[in-house]
This record gives C-alpha cells, structure tokens and sequence, in this order.
C-alpha cells in the first residue's frame, strides 16, 4: 500500500473499508481499513493470477475490483495481443499521489519537457486508484511511445469491461491509457473521498 497516507485513506474509504478522515493519521480506524484491504488484495492475486514484478507493483493500489478486472485482462487479452505483435505489455504506472500529479501537470507549463497531461491533482482517475498506463516494449526492450502502435495493440486486446480508454479522449488522447468508471464516471464523482 502506498505510503503516502492521505492517498492511502483515500483510496480505502473509496473502496468502503471506512479509514475515518483523510488526515494523514494511521489510527485504529485506518489499520482496521489496511488488514481489510490486505485480505481483499491477496484474494484478488490468488483468484485473478499474478503479474510480472514491474506491473504487479503498479497493480497493488489500485482499487480491489479494478485490480481483478486488470489482472484479468491482462494475463488473457493483453499479454497474448503484445506477443502476436512481437512486443511486451507492463503497466508500469497505477496510482498517483496528488504531489506525483502536481509534478506531471508542471511539465510544459513550469517545468520542463513537453505537456503529458492535462489533469491537475485531485482530477485525475490514477489519484483514486482507478486508473493505469500500460507500456508496450520492443523486441530489444525499449519503451515504444508510438501511439498507432497503441491503437492497433487496444484494437487486438480490447477494451477491459467497466473501462474507458485514453485512446478515445477527445481534447488530449492518451493511448497508453486505461480507466475504470464503473467507481466513479467522472472524477467529481471521485472527488468526494478526498477529505471523507
């Protein structure tokens, strides 16, 4: 579980384990939250597969019901799709703390390199857990960014059920990513269990 606490609380109270307050404060209320999350989570691993260590890693804060619709996907659509084109899938990003957002947003406008999106903390689905990027690997290893290749790997893997893809965004399309909304169609919607 991260150790960022306040993500931590969030992302309980959104899954209904009831963490109290987003308060930065590890008491009874969040410990109880923690072991039921633990539980669910070793559950899911055991029921849905593991993954390779660099996604399993990315896969273990996001939301219990979204981590068995992505394990499931992955290990049956994804990971054969990748291979029939010649590459590698990993996820390699899954949640977000709010200051991992702040600092994305910044490239581009205050910080440098190019724009990578446009979602400021607090509005986007990677900070409830409900989101991932995947990453399609060459033959020799190295990360490909092409975004054709994206869309013909999402066309032969499809799309994971209660998910939207990134690639469908109209004003700043992100191909390598995924979103569950079944939690939560808009992140207004999620935004309600930041200071529960």
């Amino acid at each position: 579980m991260l150790s960022d606490t306040p993500t931590m609380q969030r992302l309980l109270n959104l899954a209904g384990f009831n963490a109290g307050a987003v308060d930065g404060i590890i008491g009874r209320k969040t410990r109880a939250a923690l072991d039921k999350w633990y539980a669910a989570v070793a559950d899911i691993a055991r029921a849905a597969g593991t993954l390779d260590p660099r996604s399993e890693k990315n896969v273990l804060d996001l939301l219990p019901e979204f981590q068995y619709i992505i394990r499931r996907w992955f290990l049956s659509q994804a990971i054969p799709a990748a291979e029939k084109m010649g590459l590698t899938v990993k996820i390699i990003c899954g949640t977000r703390t709010f200051a991992e957002q702040a600092a994305l947003y910044a490239k581009g406008r205050t910080a440098p390199g190019p724009r990578v999106t446009n979602a400021k903390p607090g509005s986007s689905f990677h900070n409830y857990g409900c989101a991932v990027d995947v990453c399609l690997f060459t033959a020799s290893g190295q990360p490909s960014w092409d975004d054709s290749l994206y869309r013909r790997f999402f066309a032969a893997a499809g799309i994971p059920s209660q998910c939207r893809w990134g690639g469908s965004f109209k004003s700043f399309p992100d191909t390598p990513h995924l979103e569950y909304i079944a939690a939560g169609n808009t992140t207004a919607e999620l935004k309600k269990y930041s200071n529960s």
